[in-house]
C-alpha cells in the first residue's frame, strides 16, 4: 500500500520548526523570569539583614537606600521579563494553533486515504467473493446433474 503524500508536509515541517522555536524562546524568557524573582527575594534579604546588624544611623538610612534601589531595579527587571514572558506565550500559542490547523488537515488527509484504500479492498473482496460464489453455484448444479443421472442410471 503506497500513500500519497500529504501536499502541504513542507509547511507542517515549518510550522512544527516555528512552534519548537517559540517553545525555546517562551523557556528562556521564563528562565529569565525565576532569575528575576530571586533577584528581588535576595535584594529584599539583604534590605532585611542590613538593617538588623547597622549601629550608625547614617550608615543604616545610606544601606537601606542602596537596598531599596536594588529591589526597585530588581522588581523592574522582573515586571519587564514578566511581560516578555506573556509575548513570548502569545506567539507559542500562535505557532502551536497553525501547527494544530495543518495537523488536522494531514489527519483528515490520512483518514481520507485509508477509507479509499479500504473500499479499493473490499471491491477486490466482493468480486473475489462473486466469483466463488458463481463457481460454488455452478459446481452445485453440476452435481445436482451427476446425482440425477446417477440415480436414473439405478433406476434402469
Amino acid at each position: 500500500m503506497v500513500e500519497r503524500a500529504f501536499r502541504l508536509q513542507g509547511l507542517l515541517n515549518l510550522r512544527h520548526l516555528q512552534e519548537d522555536q517559540a517553545a525555546g524562546r517562551l523557556a528562556s524568557a521564563n528562565t529569565e523570569l525565576h532569575q528575576a524573582d530571586q533577584a528581588v527575594d535576595e535584594a529584599r534579604e539583604r534590605l532585611a539583614m542590613q538593617t538588623s546588624g547597622a549601629t550608625n544611623l547614617a550608615v543604616a538610612a545610606a544601606m537601606r537606600n542602596a537596598a531599596r534601589m536594588q529591589i526597585g531595579e530588581s522588581v523592574a527587571r522582573r515586571e519587564y521579563a514578566q511581560a516578555v514572558v506573556e509575548r513570548r506565550q502569545g506567539e507559542f500559542s500562535k505557532a502551536r494553533r497553525q501547527s494544530a490547523t495543518l495537523e488536522k488537515l494531514e489527519n483528515h488527509h490520512t483518514e481520507m486515504f485509508i477509507a479509499e484504500e479500504l473500499q479499493k479492498e473490499q471491491v477486490v473482496l466482493d468480486e473475489i467473493a462473486s466469483q466463488r460464489g458463481n463457481s460454488n453455484a455452478t459446481d452445485g448444479k453440476k452435481n445436482r446433474e451427476h446425482d440425477r443421472s446417477i440415480a436414473d442410471r439405478e433406476e434402469l
